[in-house]
Formats: C-alpha cells, sequence, structure tokens
C-alpha cells in the first residue's frame, strides 16, 4: 500500500481512529505434525473429512474422497489429496480447529489485536511505502480487502508522526505508530 497526495508531516493531538484490514491466515505451525491425523474441513466450500498428508518438503494434503487436486505422495488410501490453499477452511484435526493468525495485506508481518507497532516512515517522491497505513474510513478498509479478512479500528495514538493522503483514491494514513485495537468486521 503506497499512500500519495500526502500532507505535510504531522503530530498527532489526540489519538486518531483509523481502520485496516488483516488476512485471516490458518496458523500452520499447528498442523506440523498432522501427517497421518483425521481432519474435517471445507474445501471449496463442501465438508470433507480424511486425513492428513504432509510432504518431506512441508506441504499440507488433505487426503479425501470428494475433490481432485494436487497429488499427495501418501494419500493414505483416499482417492484424492488437495493441497493446503485459500480454498481451504475450518480446518479442525482430530476434532480440535485449527487457529487463525491475523497479518498484515502487503507485507504479511503477524499481527496481534491489542499491540502497538512502530515503523519508520520513508517519503520518496511524494509517496509513502514504508509506514504503517490505515484507511480513514471503514467502508474503504472493506473495498479494499481479499477473502478471509477481518477489519481492524486501529488508533494512531496521540504523539504519534503522521501524514494523511490516498491510496487508490481512498483517504488514508501512513504512521510511525499504530495501535490494533479490536476487530470490528469479518468474512
Amino acid at each position: 500500500m503506497c499512500l500519495e497526495n500526502i500532507s505535510e508531516k504531522k503530530i498527532a493531538k489526540r489519538n486518531i481512529k483509523c481502520y485496516k484490514w488483516l488476512k485471516k491466515v490458518f496458523d500452520l505451525t499447528t498442523l506440523a505434525n498432522a501427517h497421518g491425523k483425521l481432519f474435517k474441513a471445507k474445501i471449496r466450500e463442501k465438508e470433507v473429512e480424511g486425513v492428513i498428508s504432509i510432504s518431506s518438503s512441508g506441504g499440507i494434503y488433505f487426503c479425501q474422497n470428494h475433490h481432485d487436486g494436487a497429488d499427495a505422495f501418501d494419500k493414505f488410501g483416499y482417492e484424492y489429496s488437495w493441497a493446503m490453499d485459500s480454498n481451504v477452511s475450518n480446518i479442525a484435526v482430530e476434532g480440535i480447529e485449527v487457529p487463525f493468525t491475523l497479518i498484515t495485506p502487503y507485507q504479511e508481518i503477524p499481527v496481534e489485536i491489542g499491540k502497538t507497532y512502530l515503523s519508520e516512515v520513508e517519503v520518496t517522491n511524494s509517496i509513502i511505502g514504508e509506514g504503517l497505513h490505515s484507511f480513514y474510513d471503514l467502508e474503504d478498509a472493506i473495498d479494499d480487502a481479499d477473502d478471509n479478512w477481518v477489519i481492524v479500528e486501529c488508533i494512531i495514538p496521540k504523539g504519534s508522526t503522521y501524514y494523511s493522503g490516498t491510496f487508490i483514491g481512498w483517504k488514508s494514513y501512513a504512521s510511525n505508530e499504530l495501535k490494533y485495537e479490536e476487530i470490528v468486521r469479518e468474512r
């Protein structure tokens, strides 16, 4: 996300409410030892169950009899296997749901709700590429979001350095400090 049409550098005189969308991705570290374990999941919105196969290179495959996808080396007797991708959702391994982690959409940095993050803000040719980017308006954050997202209400804390500008025409900010307050929408 690059901020264009930027203002002069400002110091926040109060907390500034803003919004950011984050990707919801499965915490795949929880599947590291899942080879041969039973799973239930949705693949392409269809409930399936079977066995997880982990390749020697760490690839995760869902062996089952419903969806043909990438071939796992060991299908545990199932007809098909499907590689982990964005078509897989609601994964449970031996009855335990695989948790999500939240990451930023462009740099894919893990984020925790309630934490404050710091960054340098770099202005190059009147554009800000490096910095903590956020949207002024909730609806603009939703419009920019991909699949499997959450919208987080954030705060640019009082005393932070920030710029206002636009990202693809949407009013946005770039700041050196951003606190992820709470999830306000989810898909």
